[in-house]
């Protein structure tokens, strides 16, 4: 997706995510999480610098070097925080995160999460990555981000093949039936064509924004399903300078997130 200005899609939406992230809090996210990595780290130089992640399952706490394609990298180490083991990982989430960063090969209307299979389980079409801790974290009381690299109608489905991680399930009260706190669930999508939210009343998808050079009418022709709209439909700010220059000088030095396009 070619905006117009000097950046790629994958740059715009760490910045919208790094917009939207709280000082004073801790969020998490996978292995493979450049956008987001870099949205924290974005954050944390603009406007959250008591703000903190956890990378993962390698435990690393906040580290201060470039972006790496992976944020099990070992060259996060040079600079964290600090570090924990996988088991106090995974305390650490249940009892201190906030919220975090997920993705998937299929997110449905109401922001279930599919990592698993497409087609029938025991005779899929594709098997995905699996699903790690991602049905552990997303059990929780706490809000999410789903970030996508593609906004299409095989990503973005009527209803997922496997649920890896609930979302809303089917509607408010979605959560609650299957014994899941209903304070969680996934806050905003944000992909290469805008930003998305599910409003308490219905938790359908509903959209939001759309970034520069996007239509609502473009967003809706790549979703799979029938998008509910915000009464005003906003334009994504542009990145700004300021953003852009850290982002350049000192979150991805490197080139990664433009290397995504």
């Amino acid at each position: 997706m070619n905006y117009p200005g000097d950046y790629t899609a994958a740059e715009l939406m760490a910045i919208v995510l790094a917009r939207d992230i709280p000082d004073d809090s801790v969020g998490e996210m996978g292995a493979y999480s450049e956008v987001p990595m870099a949205a924290c780290k974005l954050a944390r130089l603009m406007h959250a610098p008591s703000f903190q992640w956890i990378c993962s399952a390698s435990g690393m706490v906040t580290p201060k070097g470039p972006l790496y394609h992976s944020s099990t990298d070992f060259r996060n180490s040079q600079g964290c925080e600090g570090s924990y083991n996988m088991n106090d990982v995974n305390i650490f989430i249940m009892r201190k995160v906030d919220f975090f960063f997920a993705g998937g090969i299929q997110v449905d209307r109401f922001g279930n999460i599919n990592l698993t299979v497409i087609g029938d389980y025991h005779k899929p079409k594709l098997r995905g990555p699996g699903a790690a801790a991602l049905p552990m974290i997303s059990s929780l009381p706490i809000k999410y981000y789903i970030y996508q690299a593609r906004h299409d109608r095989l990503t973005f489905v009527e209803k997922v093949d496997f649920i890896s991680a609930p979302g809303y399930i089917d509607g408010p009260e979605g959560r609650a039936r299957v014994g899941l706190p209903s304070q969680g669930g996934p806050k905003l999508v944000v992909t290469p064509l805008g930003v998305l939210d599910f409003p308490p009343e219905t938790c359908h998808m509903r959209l939001k924004a759309v970034h520069p050079g996007v239509s609502p009418e473009q967003v809706q022709e790549n979703t799979g399903f029938p998008l509910d709209r915000a009464p005003q439909i906003e334009e994504t700010p542009a990145p700004t300078t300021q953003e852009l220059h850290l982002l350049h000088s000192k979150v991805d030095p490197h080139g990664i997130l433009r290397e995504m396009g």
